[in-house]
């Protein structure tokens, strides 16, 4: 074995162990939190499997254990819904409808369409990848039951790209919600960048950009990416080794199933809410968060989301905000002192960290900026009012 090939051996093998040591971290301190926790278990555990296959196809060690045969395709096509459901959970935070069990009738058609190869004997495999040696990768797509070479090829490519850019938006509008720490954030962006990252072979065939041979250049891809995400999963601060929920904090709070939430009053829990909101009015402190709420009200985020959304149909964040803009436009409008704040001023008093969210919000609420609305609504003979 040549240093190279040592090299590359070593770096694999490494990846594999270090995939595998996150996931046993992570499920042994997290698993029976949650679904989502488990299905982000799952998840780290079929990266471990692609993992291995990479490991094998680098080292040419594919002939020695034939089974691994296109296990990275299996992993994927079960892993991509799985990722897209965690983080579209997370984010939406709501319970799983059959109707989301579309999601699984693509990969499974891709699944069943090569059953030859999933279900064939050591024989037939060892003698596929035999040819595929020769051949070059391609020769595998011909050996569907019903899709064979460019359509297989098309299915194939074609739920990466779904997932990816779905996952992508899904990701570009939490930034409005923020209802969900950043560790969490960290670990579903660095995982996108993972997929964005194995989009590189598909996108250099189609440009006919010159490279080396299509699927050595599609596993080191895939060994760099992993290790990117595997470094990045061991420094991200309360991922591997939380103590806590991600969407709540489990210091003597009532850790509570949200999948079990339809079958409990929301009316009776949003009038609680209000019932905070009114009297204590917490909204006035910019660093209020879902966190803060929790351990006022004694209930776990996904509970108080979950009320709130099927109540009003807002989410966390956009309640916080309608709450602010009512306490400006219906309290903080009738004071006097207002004539000697400047528009920082006030959007500070209400609980807004920055003029440019209180602007924002205001506009998506009452159609017009704050300084429209003062004009409308209040006597503005004083100068003293003033945009900051």
């Amino acid at each position: 074995m040549d240093l190279v090939s040592y090299g590359i051996y070593v770096l694999t093998s490494s990846t594999v162990l270090l995939s595998f040591l996150a996931f046993l971290i992570f499920s042994r301190n997290n698993f029976t939190k949650s679904i989502l926790h488990k299905g982000i278990s799952f998840l780290l555990f079929l990266l471990s499997v692609r993992f291995i296959t990479i490991h094998l196809y680098l080292n040419q060690l594919m002939g020695d254990f034939p089974h691994f045969l296109f296990v990275n395709h299996l992993t994927s096509k079960i892993g991509l819904p799985i990722l897209f459901f965690v983080v579209y959970f997370s984010i939406k935070q709501r319970a799983f409808k059959y109707s989301d069990a579309l999601h699984l009738v693509v990969p499974a058609l891709f699944v069943i369409n090569f059953i030859p190869i999933y279900f064939g004997s050591e024989a037939f495999k060892i003698a596929l990848i035999q040819k595929m040696n020769v051949q070059g990768y391609d020769v595998a797509w011909n050996n569907g039951l019903f899709l064979n070479g460019k359509l297989a090829d098309l299915l194939d490519q074609g739920i990466l790209y779904f997932y990816t850019i779905a996952i992508g938006l899904l990701l570009v509008r939490h930034r409005e919600s923020g209802n969900l720490p950043d560790s969490f954030v960290t670990f579903l962006k660095i995982t996108f960048f993972f997929l964005l990252a194995n989009l590189l072979p598909s996108l250099t065939t189609f440009f006919e950009i010159e490279v080396m041979d299509s699927w050595s250049f599609t596993n080191l891809v895939g060994l760099v990416s992993a290790l990117f995400v595997l470094i990045g999963m061991f420094l991200i601060p309360d991922f591997l080794y939380a103590k806590r929920t991600f969407l709540s904090q489990e210091n003597e709070l009532e850790e509570i199933d949200y999948y079990l939430l339809r079958t409990v009053k929301s009316e009776e829990l949003y009038q609680k809410v209000i019932l905070y909101f009114e009297s204590e009015r917490p909204y006035l402190n910019p660093d209020f968060s879902l966190t803060m709420a929790e351990k006022s009200l004694g209930l776990t985020g996904r509970y108080i989301s979950e009320a709130i959304k099927q109540n009003t149909g807002l989410n966390f964040s956009q309640f916080v905000s309608h709450y602010r803009i009512k306490y400006f436009t219906e309290i903080l409008m009738c004071q006097s002192d207002l004539r000697k704040m400047t528009i920082d001023e006030i959007s500070l008093e209400i609980g807004f960290n920055s003029v440019n969210n209180f602007y924002t919000h205001f506009k998506k609420v009452k159609g017009c900026t704050p300084r429209e609305y003062l004009d409308e609504n209040f006597d503005l003979t004083s100068p003293l009012l003033l945009v900051s």
